[in-house]
Formats: structure tokens, sequence, C-alpha cells
């Protein structure tokens, strides 16, 4: 079975670094030396990668982000009845932290409004990433969404990457519902 790893994106140098970005940093850093290819007719950028259970299809719509459904669409055609998981930016979570849910709605997020759209579900996974800054009285300020990522941010966002791909092993061994567990527990810790 192949599971397919979206993260979603803006391509162009001048958007590597920035909070929306956030699918994309995260993919390169869940499977290191992974080669990306273009998928043409997909509109995206792909590398598999094997796990001890499943394949992992890491893909990048490369469509920019308001037009990401389509790139998901193709893949979910050739990789029928795949788990899909989608790893976005999330402006009403802090950086360094992170959620799992399922069948949820867009929360605004223009990326996810269009993979709603054009595979005509809402149910797959989602990986949300905190890209929110979070005062000392635990206020959260939301940020551009375009703008870079501080040093030491950036160094947080990376730091979830080890549970991210825990939860994935998870989800591969023991299935949804502990994914959802471990995911829930982390968030809280």
């Amino acid at each position: 079975m192949n599971l397919l790893l979206v993260g979603l994106g803006n391509p162009g140098e001048k958007y590597t670094h920035t909070r929306h970005n956030v699918g994309w940093i995260i993919l390169d850093h869940l499977f290191i030396n992974t080669s990306w290819k273009l998928q043409k007719y997909a509109q995206a950028l792909f590398s598999q990668e094997a796990t001890e259970q499943n394949n992992c299809l890491l893909i990048k719509p490369q469509t920019f982000m308001n037009e990401s459904g389509i790139s998901v669409k193709w893949f979910l055609h050739e990789y029928e009845h795949s788990p899909l998981f989608v790893i976005y930016d999330d402006l009403d979570l802090s950086v360094g932290t992170w959620k799992l849910s399922y069948d949820r709605g867009s929360g605004g997020h223009n990326g996810i409004k269009s993979i709603e759209h054009h595979i005509g579900t809402r149910d797959f996974f989602r990986i949300r990433i905190g890209i929110a800054k979070e005062l000392d009285n635990g206020d959260i300020i939301k940020p551009n969404v375009l703008g870079n990522f501080e040093t030491e941010e950036r160094e947080r966002v990376l730091q979830l990457v080890p549970e991210i791909k825990t939860m994935i092993q998870i989800y591969n061994e023991q299935g949804k519902d502990k994914a959802m567990t471990y995911a829930n527990t982390k968030k809280q810790s």
C-alpha cells in the first residue's frame, strides 16, 4: 500500500523559507536524502520512499497553494485507496506545536479548500503545523504567512519532524486510532 504525504507550499525561491511553506519544510526533513522528480501531469514534485510497512509517496504540488487540489486529485486517481496525509501551516497553533485531525473543515486554509473541492471529500488526515507567534502571556499573534521563519522558530518546527515520523510509523503498524491517540498525547506535552 502507498501512503500519500502531501506538503503544501508555493513554488519559487522567494517562498522557500516562508511560514506558508512549512509543509514542504517538514517533507524535506522527514526523508533527508530524498530525490525529487517532476510529474508534469500532476503538476507536482514527488518522491517514493520505502518504510518497513508501506511505501510513502511524498508530494509537493507546484500549482501554488490555491490550486493544490489539482495535484492531489491526480495522485489519488493513480493510487486509489491510498491514505492521504496533508501537511500544512495553521495560524491558530503556535510555532513548535502540531495537531493531527481527520475529516475536518478547511479552517479557512485555501490549500485545504482546493483539495476538498478537487477530490470531493474531507476524508483525509491533516497534519497542522503551528506557525503563529506565542507571547509570554500565552496570547497568539498571527503573522503574515508569506513572512520567513526566524532562525529559532525554524529550529522549533524541525524539532517536530521526529514526532510526525513516529506518528506515521504508528499509523502504518497500528492504524488510525493509535496514530490519533499518539498525536493527541504529543500536542499536550
